[in-house]
């Protein structure tokens, strides 16, 4: 008895099948194991036996990480057989990557992240800012001197200023 068969990804809504390689093929006929095979480059594998299995049933099992196993169950009426087994990816088009829990999971980890170090990048700024008030609270004017030359500093937030004193620098 001769078993030939290609083991393809099963492609919904795709032109052409893809041939998958160094898939696990496990034959069994009537309860007993025959072979344990490796697809080769092309999805290909083979099986050669002397013995007679007319009338059994093969089962015909393909394994492969990243797809769904897939078993198929023919009855053995010929010397010869062949088989053609399908595999659906475990990303289907109904399942893709982002709807996988590893993938929220990830997702919501990598937001949490960001939110944190925004808002720890803004109570920086506040803090800074918050320091800066401190410094001019309470005075209309703080002297500063800068190259040699004395300048006085404005409080924006003075309201019995005129409109022309109440830029940020006041030259002497």
């Amino acid at each position: 008895m001769n078993i030939t068969g290609t083991v393809r990804i099963a492609a919904k809504g795709i032109g052409k099948d893809a041939n998958i390689h160094d898939a696990i093929v496990t034959l069994t006929v009537g309860g007993r194991e025959l072979a344990n095979l490796q697809t080769d480059r092309q999805g290909r594998f083979s099986y050669a036996d002397e013995s007679d299995y007319g009338g059994t049933t093969l089962i015909c099992r393909v394994e492969k990480s990243g797809f769904h196993p897939s078993t198929k169950t023919l009855k053995i009426n010929a010397d010869t057989m062949h088989v053609d087994i399908h595999l659906e990816s475990l990303r289907s088009p109904e399942n893709p990557w982002w709807k996988q829990p590893w993938a929220i999971i990830c997702g919501l980890i990598l937001l949490v992240a960001i939110i944190l170090v925004t808002l720890m990048g803004d109570s920086d700024k506040r803090d800074i800012r918050g320091r800066e008030a401190d410094f001019k609270q309470g005075t209309e004017y703080q002297k500063k001197t800068q190259g040699g030359k004395e300048y006085k500093e404005v409080d924006t937030k003075a309201k019995n200023l005129p409109k022309m004193e109440r830029k940020d620098r006041q030259v002497k």
